[in-house]
């Protein structure tokens, strides 16, 4: 798995930005499912309530939940990450490479929005590296 943390500027704020990539052995399809079906993202990450579809709202059960922003099957989906009174963006890729499927993990947080106590203490793993 390849790896980056970056910090950088949007709109002329300070953000924190983890990137993480993959290429799995399975087809675009197949991949896709398993990172956005409830039943099937159930079972590797956490149990999903909500409304999928963009626009919609979800809920990790016991963590983080938000809005589905963008979806562009099988190629993309965006969504915002709300956890405790604090709001990144999560937003995943999905290419066809070689004979499997390159996932792309994009993780941004607001500075300002992460307490500086969290940042401290998990570095990376508090915008999402988990």
């Amino acid at each position: 798995m390849e790896r980056l943390f970056s910090r950088g500027t949007r709109a002329g704020e300070a953000m924190h930005v983890i990137t993480l990539s993959r290429i799995f052995p399975q087809g675009q399809e197949a991949v896709w499912a398993a990172l956005v079906q409830a039943e099937r993202l159930g079972r590797w990450f956490l149990p999903v309530m909500g409304d999928l579809r963009q626009g919609g709202r979800f809920k990790f059960e016991g963590n983080a939940g938000g809005e589905v922003l963008a979806c562009d099957r099988p190629n993309h989906i965006a969504v915002s990450w709300e956890m405790m009174g604090g709001i990144s963006w999560v937003d995943l890729t999905f290419a066809l490479e070689g004979t499997g499927t390159r996932v792309t993990l994009r993780h941004t947080a607001r500075m300002a929005d992460l307490p500086a106590a969290m940042w401290d203490q998990f570095r990376p793993g508090a915008v999402g590296s988990g």
